[in-house]
């Protein structure tokens, strides 16, 4: 049985014109970043273990140039790890129908109750985003977080699965990124996109390729 894996995934070069952020996604972030704070001053900790937010002005760059050069399949966009919901957001605002999977339920309450307060449109849904059934090298599985087992499946908690979605953005860690590449290469759908953001001003875009294409198509620009 073929199993789609990394040599699924072509290199999307993405180029950032650096432009200013409008004043309407100043007002979102500083609007987020009162309410992650005010969430720690009440809980005295983390969101989460391992929470790291990402930079979302590098974020929201890389979506507005998804958008702008209509590089995606279509509007259907997800964010893997959404924690309180800001990239999903961001996504929103640009016109991405937007959704978001994070594992811990807090956290979702927080993202929903965010996105109320700026009238955006947005569903989350409770979850790994590891899809039951994912083949994962096992060392893989020893020190992720992204193959919890007893979670149930992001995807489905939205009504989806990641097949139904256009866009994907996850905070990829540097001892996931096989992982990553390989649950969107197995599960995703052909002309899919995946946008990973490394930290700093580092951000990668990639599309899932057909099934039948060659073990050397793993390509970067």
């Amino acid at each position: 049985m073929f199993v789609p894996g990394p040599e699924s995934l072509e290199r999307v070069e993405l180029n950032d014109p650096g432009q200013p952020l409008p004043p309407e996604v100043e007002t979102l972030l500083a609007t987020a970043d009162q309410c992650i704070l005010d969430h720690l001053d009440r809980v005295g900790s983390p969101p989460s273990p391992g929470f790291l937010a990402c930079d979302h002005d590098v974020s929201w760059r890389a979506l507005h140039a998804i958008r702008d050069r209509e590089l995606s399949p279509g509007p259907r966009f997800c964010e893997w790890g959404s924690g309180f919901g800001v990239v999903t957001l961001l996504a929103a605002g640009l016109g991405y129908e937007a959704h978001g999977i994070e594992i811990h339920p807090h956290l979702v309450q927080e993202a929903e109750a965010l996105a109320d307060r700026l009238g955006l449109a947005t569903r989350y849904g409770v979850g790994n985003f590891v899809p039951p059934g994912t083949r994962l090298p096992p060392d893989v599985q020893a020190f992720t977080i992204l193959s919890e087992e007893d979670t149930p499946d992001g995807h489905a908690a939205l009504g989806r699965s990641m097949a139904d979605f256009d866009l994907i953005h996850v905070y990829i860690w540097p001892d996931e990124e096989e992982i990553v590449h390989r649950v969107f290469a197995q599960h995703s759908r052909p002309g899919a996109l995946l946008l990973t953001y490394h930290g700093e001003d580092w951000v990668e875009l990639w599309r899932r390729l057909p099934d039948q294409a060659p073990s050397s198509s793993l390509r970067s620009p």
